[in-house]
């Protein structure tokens, strides 16, 4: 038992992270299909408070706030998976989206590589829990 959860409870959170992530796509898919919406800027906030989020979660102390953090991760990552390739037809059109996407994992996959390295090596921890640098 880590951080005031047990084996058994982390293991929920893994499925609220999940039910959460099929939540927010669905409800942020609906919502960013209206005209009238600003797919970017659901986008940019979706990210940002997975951000925030993810930085906060270092004062997560017991399940129920491990649980809302996992609900709050799962349902703002599901604008990331649902919404990129639409942002990436607004910004750049339909016939430029397989480069469009292609560079864009490219630079994830790039920033994937190198980013825990760094995390590793500025942790005040001496690499014992890079993962708060993360947010």
């Amino acid at each position: 038992m880590e951080r005031g959860v047990s084996e058994s409870y982390a293991n929920y959170l893994l499925s609220v992270i999940g039910i959460a992530n099929l939540v927010g796509r669905i409800i942020l898919g609906y919502i960013s299909d209206k005209p009238w919406i600003n797919r970017l800027a659901i986008y940019n906030t979706c990210l940002t408070l997975c951000g925030v989020g993810t930085a906060m979660s270092a004062f997560c102390r017991d399940v129920w706030t491990f649980a809302f953090y996992a609900s709050v991760f799962g349902f703002t990552i599901g604008a990331y998976v649902g919404l990129t390739s639409v942002i990436l037809v607004d910004l750049l059109g339909l016939d430029k989206l397989t480069n469009a996407f292609g560079l864009l994992l490219l630079f994830q996959g790039i920033a994937s590589f190198v980013g825990p390295p760094i995390g590793v090596k500025n942790d005040p921890g001496n690499g014992t829990n890079p993962g708060q640098l993360s947010g």
